[in-house]
């Protein structure tokens, strides 16, 4: 009786989840590339968003980790539409808790997802762009 009930109870999804079900209304930006600019000393910026169809902003994330998510996160929205960003290097590394850096380089790992908002999403934060990273020096 017990083994009938741990069979009927457990679930048959084995499926991951994943945006494939939104895979006609969400896209991901394309073209992504992040690079450290010495001169003004901010990391720029700039990606192809082909169909911005239901796309309020972007949200650009960035990590100290090379496996992104296990990393010190940030974000920031752009606050618009267009598919480029400057953000200071200051900023990027104080967010995530570098403020005397002892080493002269630092790889930072950089991403941006559109963030739709329509009757089926409001303020919906779609699928990463290929991770990108640029090299800080000081």
């Amino acid at each position: 009786m017990v083994l009938l009930t741990i069979v009927y109870g457990c679930s048959k999804d084995h499926t991951a989840p994943t945006f494939s079900k939104f895979d006609n209304v969400l896209k991901q930006p394309s073209g992504f590339v992040a690079v450290y600019n010495k001169t003004t000393k901010n990391f720029d910026m700039s990606w192809d968003m082909s169909d911005t169809n239901s796309v309020i902003t972007y949200n650009i994330a960035w990590s100290d980790s090379n496996v992104f998510d296990l990393g010190h996160l940030q974000n920031k929205y752009t606050q618009s539409l267009n598919p480029v960003f400057k953000i200071s290097s200051s900023e990027v590394l104080k967010t995530m808790g570098y403020t005397n850096l002892q080493d002269s380089l630092f790889i930072v790992y950089f991403t941006v997802s559109a963030v739709y908002s329509n009757n089926e999403f409001r303020e919906f934060i779609g699928p990463r762009a290929v991770i990108d990273s640029a090299m800080y020096s000081k």
